[in-house]
């Protein structure tokens, strides 16, 4: 999943592996790139990295139990 702008890409990745049994559960992995095209893009995400820090792995782990759920 992503977006580009003129200023910036940014790609959201989500992975998840099969359960092998119950003592393995299933692996996530999630990845998140960023792509600057100039520097409006980087002055836009200097004062958003600290929160996308913050914010992307509680916002993605909402997702993960969304998709597990259905």
């Amino acid at each position: 999943m992503g977006e580009d702008d003129m200023h910036l890409d940014f790609r959201v990745s989500l992975l998840l592996s099969p359960q092998q049994n119950e003592s393995h559960p299933r692996m996530r992995t999630i990845s998140t790139s960023v792509k600057f095209h100039n520097r409006m893009g980087r002055f836009y995400f200097f004062p958003v990295k600290p929160f996308h820090r913050l914010d992307m792995p509680a916002m993605m782990k909402r997702i993960v139990q969304q998709l597990e759920t259905q």
